[in-house]
């Protein structure tokens, strides 16, 4: 069965039995990815999964199960074992719906038909020509240690006995290239990538031009001396850090202690220049949306606003905890994942300075181009961060050598109140939900090099 057809038989015999209430969520994805080596594939993947997730209210306890197989026989027992689950859950958590509301809902643009024409051979002579390219434009690229092209298709769907019946579907192309580049015995590579909605919008020239000359500049890169340094952190390594201390600003993580955000809407935590959107009505985002993964309408927010907190992110169930609604957030990946809150589209507001403008106004210093181990060495909770970093010298308001090999410590709270400049560089990463364009800070930061 389609996915559509499953989900409205499953809908109306649920209907038929005793529940207290229910919900059914269906997604469905296509997914096709290549990537080229020497000029042949190398890797090349096609896969597509489609299930649905029943959960139901029975005797006020909530019971779960979910099927990949969308046959019209699987449905009693899927509901059979829903409701056993609810008869033996020890979990007294409440679980809400989402209502049905009147309101409009807002249908952003985030599928393309022209995309879906674009076929497996297109995609894969994109990739070769990246890699071509790559290998052409300087003499210095050894190889590309990569060079791939993916695309996605999804589908959900939200029913459930409140009312709400909801669906949405979308698609994206997206890949990088990333070459190597050696000069003497020093070796060095950049991966450059791109997320459209249109094959036209791809510039493999831009692309390939921006992923070497990068290469080369850092290539040979070495350490400064430790001290501290008037920073820019340029729009790719600040998206990083942005997207690594963005669960500060989910109200489950504030109820559970895991951020320094409670009760502090109404206050100044940030600089005045820095004011964060959350935009999941922004067409052709990368996570664009009418609806969240409760089914609940989404909202264009600040949740800062010229430094001032305006508000957390909330589900229906942390928002229920705080006497407050929804705003739309509940995240849900898949039919069988569990339910989590993040921004759709979330990004500071892009400002009125060039990079090149931020450079002379920090005239010397550094700037910081990517950062790692942001997986260890990053607490979202209290906003400490300790980060190897890359990047460059500043001097005289001009970039001067490349820097590697440094660590670049601090704390997120703090950094929010230290921009002293906003770029107008905003930058989405791959396929991301988040986006950022490069800071300067108005305070030096603690380097650790030589």
């Amino acid at each position: 069965m389609l996915l559509k057809e499953f989900c409205d038989a499953l809908y109306k015999s649920t209907e038929q039995k005793n529940f207290d209430a229910f919900e059914i969520y269906g997604s469905k994805s296509n997914f096709f990815s290549t990537n080229v080596l020497n000029g042949e594939i190398e890797k090349y993947s096609v896969s597509n999964t489609a299930g649905v997730s029943l959960r139901v209210k029975y005797n006020g306890k909530i019971g779960q199960t979910s099927t990949s197989a969308l046959e019209e026989s699987y449905i009693e027992e899927m509901i059979a074992t829903a409701k056993s689950n609810a008869e033996i859950i020890e979990n007294n958590d409440e679980v809400f719906f989402s209502e049905k509301t009147a309101e409009e809902m807002v249908t952003p643009k985030i599928y393309s038909e022209a995309l879906e024409e674009v076929t497996s051979a297109e995609k894969i002579q994109l990739a070769k020509d990246m890699e071509k390219k790559a290998l052409a434009f300087d003499n210095r690229v050894l190889r590309v240690q990569a060079s791939m092209v993916s695309s996605g298709y999804a589908e959900k769907i939200l029913i459930n006995s409140n009312g709400v019946n909801l669906s949405e579907k979308s698609n994206l192309l997206y890949g990088y290239v990333a070459p190597i580049v050696q000069i003497g015995e020093e070796m060095n590579n950049v991966y450059e990538m791109f997320s459209v909605y249109n094959k036209d919008d791809i510039d493999i020239d831009k692309l390939v031009a921006k992923a070497v000359n990068e290469a080369i500049a850092l290539c040979g890169a070495k350490s400064i001396k430790s001290g501290a340094y008037k920073t820019i952190i340029r729009q790719d390594a600040m998206l990083d850090l942005f997207e690594t201390f963005s669960p500060i600003f989910s109200a489950e993580n504030v109820q559970k202690g895991l951020s320094m955000l409670k009760d502090k809407e109404g206050e100044k935590i940030a600089s005045d220049c820095v004011t964060i959107v959350d935009n999941p009505h922004l067409d052709w985002g990368f996570a664009s949306t009418g609806f969240d993964g409760e089914g609940t309408p989404t909202t264009v927010k600040n949740i800062i606003e010229n430094g001032v907190f305006k508000t957390l992110l909330y589900d229906i169930k942390s928002a229920t905890k705080a006497n407050k609604k929804s705003t739309g957030n509940a995240q849900r990946g898949s039919y069988a994942s569990s339910i989590d809150i993040g921004g759709y589209n979330m990004y500071i507001e892009k400002g009125e300075y060039s990079f090149d403008s931020l450079l002379e106004k920090a005239n010397n210093g550094i700037v910081i181009t990517s950062l790692a181990g942001l997986h260890s060495g990053a607490d979202f909770k209290t906003g400490d961060f300790s980060l190897s970093a890359q990047g460059y010298v500043i001097e005289n308001g001009k970039l001067g050598r490349g820097i590697s090999g440094i660590t670049f410590s601090g704390n997120f709270y703090k950094l929010l109140k230290n921009i002293e400049c906003v770029g107008n560089d905003l930058f989405f990463g791959l396929a991301s939900s988040y986006g950022t364009p490069s800071v300067l800070l108005d305070e030096k930061s603690v380097i650790a090099g030589e």
